[in-house]
């Protein structure tokens, strides 16, 4: 079973009030060496209606790398919680703590991917169009490439949706930087599904934490 599977299946037993509690007396180390809310509130969230309990370590508390070698800390933590994941910019941290911990480590977000977010996005997409398979999508970059002599580059403006097709979605996510990136006539408008995404991401957390 693939992990969107399991979100909508959590998904679907969370609307229908089920507590299901697969991680009672478990806790979660949730190490941010940058600001957090979606990530942070998702994962928290999905531990605590779990059963479970999170600790959390901010850059400054932690000094991953710094005052404390990578391994150490990966070492002790292994022998204080059942479950890491890890937010950082520096994409090599993330994996010099998978090498030394001998328990799961999730990609919260690193400086290469953020792999959590996808999940978000695929499941998004599912409940609005239907299986992804052979579905293109079109990413920031292109969507400059697309706006760059008509429009202000990177920005997502109601001349560009235009070109769209009619069923297009438009995700993010988040934060956006308003009238920059985006308007507020395409964040808000009928072809975004951005904060439907944000809540989505509570359910890609339960697959993937179980």
């Amino acid at each position: 079973m693939l992990f969107i599977d399991y979100a909508k299946i959590f998904k679907t037993a969370f609307k229908a009030g089920e507590n299901l509690k697969p991680f009672v007396g478990k806790t979660l180390a949730m190490i941010f060496e940058n600001p957090s809310t979606r990530t942070r509130f998702s994962f928290d969230l999905t531990i605590r209606q779990f059963g479970g309990e999170t600790i959390m370590l901010t850059g400054s508390e932690i000094q991953l790398g710094n005052s404390e070698t990578i391994a150490n800390t990966a070492r002790a933590l292994s022998r204080f919680v059942e479950i890491i994941i890890i937010r950082t910019t520096v994409h090599h941290r993330m994996l010099e703590l998978v090498q030394y911990v001998q328990i799961p480590v999730i990609n919260a977000l690193t400086d290469d991917t953020h792999p959590c977010q996808i999940l978000a996005y695929i499941l998004t997409y599912e409940e609005h169009r239907g299986i992804i398979n052979d579905t293109w999508v079109s990413t920031r970059q292109e969507f400059r490439a697309k706006s760059y002599s008509m429009f202000q580059p990177y920005q997502v403006n109601e001349a560009l949706m235009a070109r769209a097709k009619p069923d297009s979605l438009f995700m993010h996510y988040l934060p956006a930087h308003r009238d920059e990136e985006v308007l507020d006539d395409v964040i808000n408008g009928l072809h975004s599904v951005v904060f439907y995404e944000a809540g989505n991401r509570l359910h890609a957390q339960k697959a993937i934490l179980s």
